[in-house]
């Protein structure tokens, strides 16, 4: 946060783009950066999991980043950044 005016931490569920909307609209001060931090968990090794497993985790991650992207552009958002993590152990 050095230099930051304010932070801002919201927990929204990204797949939903009316959630989205009204969270990045509500805000009191200009976006400056969206950070995604997806976090969806499948425990298991890679080698037990199955293909309907592995998309419950990451068409939300997917799905989310898409939906940032769309509206952030879409509302005109100015950013400095934009950052999307989501750790494949997830």
């Amino acid at each position: 946060t050095a230099g930051a005016a304010s932070v801002r931490v919201a927990a929204c569920d990204t797949a939903d783009p009316d959630q989205l909307r009204d969270l990045l609209t509500a805000a009191e001060r200009p976006w400056t950066g969206v950070f995604h931090l997806a976090a969806v968990l499948e425990d298991g090794v890679l080698s037990s999991q199955t293909a309907a497993g592995l998309a419950a985790v990451w068409a939300p991650k997917a799905a989310g980043a898409a939906h940032l992207d769309e509206l952030t552009r879409e509302l005109g958002l100015e950013l400095a950044a934009f950052v999307l993590f989501s750790s494949a152990a997830g």
